[in-house]
């Protein structure tokens, strides 16, 4: 699974990462690649929380593209981060 995520950086600040497609999860760093890794973690920690919690994971799925049509992400940058499914399930 693929998750979209989008990338920025205020002048004097961290890398920060948002995930739009997964209200209130969100990452930041000093380095692109840390944020990335701490993303992933947020991602996965919000997902073994509503698992526990016996709540619904609804996660969309949407293009890059029409992400960037948020005039919020503007100019912004964008990767995916890459979920394995197999380790969602050991948790549940």
């Amino acid at each position: 699974m693929h998750i979209p995520v989008v990338i920025f950086k205020d002048t004097g600040s961290v890398y920060g990462v948002n995930v739009p497609d997964i209200q209130g999860v969100h990452s930041w760093d000093d380095s692109v690649e840390d944020a990335l890794n701490n993303v992933r973690t947020a991602i996965t920690s919000h997902i073994e929380t509503l698992l526990e919690l016996g709540d619904p994971v609804k996660i969309m799925q949407s293009k890059i593209v029409a992400l960037q049509a948020n005039p919020e992400h503007a100019g912004e940058m964008w990767a995916l981060v890459q979920l394995h499914r197999e380790t969602l399930d050991s948790k549940s």
